[in-house]
């Protein structure tokens, strides 16, 4: 039923579609920690010493 032929065309497409499942969730998980990368790194503006000090602001919140 199934010969040498068969068992190698099994052999190329499951390689095929392993390396192509793992590409796509290498690519989503760079994705993921690229952008929590870049939320992480805000640049520094005037309003955030302003905001710090505001009452009700959860940036600068430290339960007093």
């Amino acid at each position: 039923m199934f010969d040498l032929a068969h068992g190698m065309l099994f052999g190329v497409l499951g390689l095929l579609i392993t390396i192509c499942g793992f590409m796509i969730a290498y690519i989503v998980a760079w994705k993921h920690l690229e952008k929590s990368i870049h939320k992480t790194n805000k640049k520094h503006n005037p309003l955030n010493d302003l905001m710090k000090n505001m009452p009700g602001s959860k940036q600068g919140d430290d339960c007093q």
